[in-house]
């Protein structure tokens, strides 16, 4: 099975999106962004930070919430 973070790559790939327009988008800096495609949780400025990067990003990009079910887990 494909990770998350390259599920949401492979999303903003699709729309021809780039991590900075992702950022303004998300308001997420572009570490950020690219620490979760890459599933460098640990880079993330904290683990309560992660879940709600992850579904902010994820609707950024129009993903349904179906996704969100291997974070809630």
């Amino acid at each position: 099975m494909m990770g998350l973070g390259t599920l949401l790559e492979k999303a903003r790939l699709r729309q021809g999106l780039t991590i900075e327009e992702m950022s303004d988008r998300t308001k997420i800096k572009p570490q950020f962004l690219q620490a979760i495609e890459e599933e460098e949780y640990h880079l993330l400025p904290g683990e309560a930070y992660v879940k709600p990067f992850i579904r902010t990003y994820a609707k950024a990009l129009g993903l349904d919430d179906e996704i969100m079910g291997d974070v809630e887990g």
